[in-house]
């Protein structure tokens, strides 16, 4: 009986051996493998010297490398491409839920930035093609006086103006923020006239709220107010 209990204790000791050899020994391949991106030993990529979960940030980016690529198993090779910090960020496929609402908002203000810029730019060219374009049928300008004209007026004054491209008029705009409403955007900022006359530049600034509806497919201006800042 003595004689049995030794047998199984000595087989018991002999799997625990082996098996704490297996787990220390599982994961040298990899260590040998990542030696060139300086790893010496498992911590290279976990937590645990003896390797497993929980991984460090080198590990859980190797593991959502794995299922991004959708491998059956993991390459150290692919730390050709980590960088510092990757593996705290979430998985490509949980972003890529957020890139597409994001995108559209992001060409959308740039659009409409983009028209606004054209616009000055048409009352500096006296480009009529250009302003009947971008001014919506509708379209009012209210000026700091009160007055108000509208799109039919603008273009009996741009009709019969002369391009001032020569730097002796300038039309720039400062803070510009943009809120998107759907097709609607709300532009507010400062517009700034710069205007040489007589070898003196006058300079008058005034706060602009501009109303854009986007219509087929491009920006229109529907309304803009102008606030002079003494």
């Amino acid at each position: 009986m003595k004689r049995i209990k030794i047998v199984i204790a000595s087989i018991f000791i002999i799997g625990l051996v082996a098996l704490l050899s297996a787990k220390a020994s599982a994961f040298p391949p990899f260590v040998g493998k990542a030696k060139k991106f300086g790893a010496k030993d498992c911590t290279f990529c976990h937590s645990d010297p003896l390797g497993g979960p929980p991984w460090n940030d080198r590990g859980k980016w190797l593991v959502m490398e794995k299922e991004r690529r959708n491998a059956d198993a993991i390459d150290v090779e692919w730390l050709v491409d980590y960088k510092p910090g990757d593996g705290s960020k979430e998985p490509a496929a949980n972003k890529s839920a957020e890139t597409p609402a994001a995108a559209p908002v992001a060409t959308a203000e740039a659009e409409v930035v983009k028209t606004e810029r054209e616009w000055l730019d048409a009352y500096l060219k006296a480009d009529a093609a250009a302003m009947e374009r971008i001014e919506a049928d509708e379209f009012t300008l209210t000026f700091p006086n009160g007055q108000t004209i509208t799109k039919a007026q603008e273009m009996e004054r741009i009709k019969a103006s002369k391009p001032r491209t020569d730097g002796s008029l300038e039309f720039s705009a400062e803070g510009t923020k943009v809120r998107l409403y759907g097709d609607t955007a709300v532009l507010t900022g400062i517009v700034v006239q710069k205007e040489k006359v007589k070898g003196e530049e006058k300079v008058n600034r005034d706060r602009y709220t501009d109303v854009w509806v986007k219509r087929d497919g491009r920006w229109q201006v529907v309304a803009s107010q102008l606030t002079k800042i003494p």
